[in-house]
């Protein structure tokens, strides 16, 4: 068996593998800081939910404003302003020439893996909640959101 040759690559290619590397830990913080900000977005989201439900079992004819579930959104859109602007000016402005479509393909990468981490801690307190609720029926059953635990969601 012959040894396979060397592959000699270019200064340039070698100098722009080197910045990807640098990039990484930017790219994991914003992981990080996303999921952090989805996080409380959660628990405003489960707190509305409990005012909601309370309301709604005390007076049904009078819920509480849609304005409430805006709190949530907002701290969603905060999360996406600070992670993935801040990260496409970063890597717009940081990234040599030839890279900048790989810098910016990466922000997109770091946001859809954010999105799958809370899709993984979803899955994880839904069964979490199935195994602790009395019915053990999870959170949503029946035909009410008002008689269900939504709030056990967030």
């Amino acid at each position: 068996m012959e040894p396979a040759p060397w592959a000699v690559y270019t200064v340039m290619q070698v100098e722009e593998v080197k910045i990807l590397i640098r990039m990484l830990p930017i790219l994991g913080s914003t992981i990080i800081m996303n999921t952090f900000l989805s996080t409380i977005s959660m628990v405003v989201a489960s707190l509305v939910e409990v005012k909601r439900r309370n309301r709604a079992l005390k007076d049904p004819h009078h819920p509480i404003s849609l304005f409430w579930v805006s709190f949530q959104y907002e701290i969603f859109i905060i999360s996406d302003m600070f992670t993935l602007v801040g990260l496409l000016d970063f890597f717009y402005n940081e990234a040599p020439s030839s890279m900048k479509s790989l810098s910016t393909s990466i922000s997109c990468l770091s946001l859809s893996f954010g999105y799958f981490l809370s899709n993984v801690f979803v899955n994880l307190i839904k069964t979490i909640v199935k195994r602790a609720t009395p019915s053990k029926q999870g959170w949503l059953h029946g035909q009410s959101l008002d008689y269900n635990n939504l709030n056990m969601f967030y």
